[in-house]
């Protein structure tokens, strides 16, 4: 039999580790309270005896926590919690009802940005490190949207280069650089290109389990100053975890995907210099007027406003004569 303690953040990090098929009383009465005291719900979602015990914890759902108890302590821990229990007719385990909570919506309200540079040592904004470009973006957004900064309850940031300058929780680095209150928590999420769009499914996952209120979600890259491939790894360094993972250069890879799908050298142009000229006409537009913000130096000056990567004028012929990745 197993009990689960309902989805409303229940994550290993409220929950700590409890051993599969552990019988144990105590701790159960813990992590409920410690449940409803993170949360501050009233009480868990449930607590179910769930017969037979068939799949091992790791392949539940990401938001449950799933342990192991006898009915005697299942019967314990809900008197003393003053749970309502009743016996199941239907598999004769025991289950607390204890009601049911709706999830929260979870809202985005807001979106800004930097605007994006050259990845190279040319680049107009080579020398601001990656922690100043988060901490400018956080402040800003801090700024216009939160009247007390303690409201902000989590920061995620998606970075895929966790190394040099951009290693050690940067998240954390470039809240107290942004100066967040030092009891907002902080968070780095690594999934490759899809780092910064994970780390916002984080922080909405967090907002509908009841877990926090409000939080941030975002990313960080600085590719002129920790280049691609700077935190290592076997992904790409171990020949037999490459050769398993069949990991090749992302250059050859779009050629294969070229090559199998049809995709054509002049079509692949055409597309590049349409998205070039809806992007400058955007520009000129002023679209982006109110989801970028600046980046300053050191010493406060401004150093880019605009994306730099946008060709102002797209010429297909220009764009033809290039070399291949």
């Amino acid at each position: 039999r197993s009990v689960d303690f309902g989805s409303h953040g229940a994550t290993p990090a409220n929950f700590g580790h409890c051993e599969r098929g552990a019988t144990i009383l105590k701790p159960a009465v813990v992590v409920c309270r410690r449940y409803l005291t993170t949360t501050r719900a009233r009480a868990p979602r449930r607590i179910a005896i769930l017969r037979p015990f068939s799949r091992p914890c790791a392949s539940m759902a990401p938001l449950h926590m799933y342990v192991r108890f006898s009915s005697v302590d299942i019967r314990r821990a809900a008197d003393l919690l003053g749970f309502p229990s009743r016996r199941s007719e239907r598999d004769g385990g025991i289950r607390a009802l204890v009601g049911k909570r709706n999830m929260t919506e979870a809202l985005i309200f807001d979106a800004l940005r930097t605007p994006r540079g050259r990845g190279k040592s040319t680049g107009s904004i080579h020398e601001v490190t990656p922690v100043r470009l988060a901490s400018q973006v956080l402040r800003e957004i801090v700024h216009r949207n939160v009247p007390n900064a303690a409201q902000v309850e989590d920061v995620a940031l998606g970075c895929v280069s966790a190394a040099g300058e951009q290693g050690g929780l940067i998240a954390r680095s470039a809240l107290f650089h942004a100066d967040l209150p030092n009891a907002t928590a902080a968070l780095h999420v690594n999934r490759f290109c899809g780092s910064a769009l994970e780390a916002v499914n984080i922080i909405a996952a967090k907002v509908i389990s009841g877990e926090i209120a409000l939080g941030i979600g975002g990313g960080v890259e600085s590719m002129s100053r920790v280049p691609l491939g700077a935190d290592g790894g076997p992904w790409s360094m171990d020949p037999e975890i490459a050769f398993k993972a069949r990991y090749i250069p992302q250059g050859v890879s779009a050629d294969l995907i070229a090559t199998r799908y049809g995709f054509s050298r002049q079509a692949c142009d055409e597309y590049a210099c349409e998205s070039h000229r809806r992007a400058a006409s955007a520009w000129r537009e002023g679209r982006f007027e109110r989801s970028i913000v600046p980046v300053t130096d050191i010493l406060d000056q401004v150093m880019l406003t605009r994306d730099e990567l946008v060709r102002e004028t797209s010429d297909f012929e220009a764009m033809a004569a290039l070399r291949p990745a």
